[in-house]
């Protein structure tokens, strides 16, 4: 054998040309050229014959117009493995999220390949939406990602308090249906935001006694922490609403007070629950909810003469 020549399967200049593969019927289509002996390659006579008549259409690489074709293809005995891809991209962004301390990150994988799944993510994010850096990632087929606002803004290097973030997913499937290398895509960005300037409240409280007994008097003592801007705490919050079922409020406490005192007529379980309210504008506000356990009351002693 000899030199005969190069072949170019893609060319992107005028005359442009290029072969591509169609997943549906697993065909090739286009052209290549042969530089020094076979000049333009077809592979498919679709190319030639577009309208299916068999008779070419004509045109460069073609039988003249007119010229009956016999139909020809070059297909592929082996699957290739189609990218797949990731849409609804979007961050909770209620209350309870802020309350809790977290942003769960969400969105649904879809692969071409009925029988491919999701094998890996990765979360990239930014707030400036021009420098992205790794958030999380992880090979797993998990679509809802929690990450604390702690662990944003350590990553970012910077607080979260106002600022918008901008985040993008790369999903990757498990080539499952073909056997063939997985393949990845990554999503344009997402704008969420802007975020709050302060931290919500963090919500606690205690009791006094500790141990509660029936048909005598408990404080609820309230140690919630609110703030004034980013992570500088206020003084104090700016109001509370106590839910305590079972329970008589002893006078002049009310479910407002900051520290109230009841009394539980009768033993058992109960849910309490205080939600505190900072005092900015707009108001935060969270709540937490302890499950008390109330002991049987003191037996009456009863002086025998």
């Amino acid at each position: 054998g000899g030199w005969d020549g190069w072949i170019r399967f893609t060319k992107i200049t005028a005359p442009a040309y290029s072969v591509a593969f169609n997943d549906a019927s697993k065909t090739f289509e286009g052209f290549a050229w042969g530089s020094d002996v076979l000049g333009w390659i077809s592979f498919n006579s679709i190319n030639c014959d577009t309208d299916g008549d068999g008779d070419s259409d004509g045109g460069s690489g073609c039988p003249p117009s007119g010229t009956v074709m016999d139909p020809y293809m070059v297909s592929a005995n082996f699957v290739i493995n189609r990218a797949p891809s990731a849409s609804n991209l979007g961050i909770s962004n209620s209350s309870t999220a802020y309350c809790d301390k977290f942003l769960t990150f969400q969105w649904t994988f879809t692969d071409p390949d009925s029988s491919d799944t999701q094998s890996a993510y990765k979360i990239e994010a930014s707030y400036d939406g021009v420098t992205y850096i790794i958030l999380r990632s992880a090979d797993s087929s998990v679509t809802s990602v929690s990450i604390p606002l702690s662990e944003i803004s350590a990553t970012l290097s910077g607080d979260w308090y106002f600022q918008s973030l901008y985040w993008k997913v790369t999903v990757t499937d498990n080539g499952a249906g073909t056997g063939t290398n997985k393949k990845s895509a990554t999503t344009t960005a997402s704008t969420f935001g802007p975020m709050p300037g302060r931290e919500y409240p963090v919500v606690n409280f205690t009791t006094n006694p500790l141990q509660i007994l029936a048909n005598q008097d408990v404080q609820f003592l309230d140690s919630s922490i609110c703030y004034i801007s980013g992570d500088t705490p206020a003084a104090s919050c700016s109001s509370w609403l106590w839910t305590i079922p079972g329970a008589t409020y002893v006078s002049p406490s009310t479910f407002t007070f900051q520290n109230p005192t009841v009394n539980f007529s009768s033993s058992g379980s109960v849910n309490v629950s205080l939600q505190a309210t900072d005092g900015g504008a707009p108001a935060y506000s969270c709540t937490l909810t302890k499950s008390i356990n109330i002991g049987l009351p003191l037996p009456q002693i009863k002086e025998k003469k």
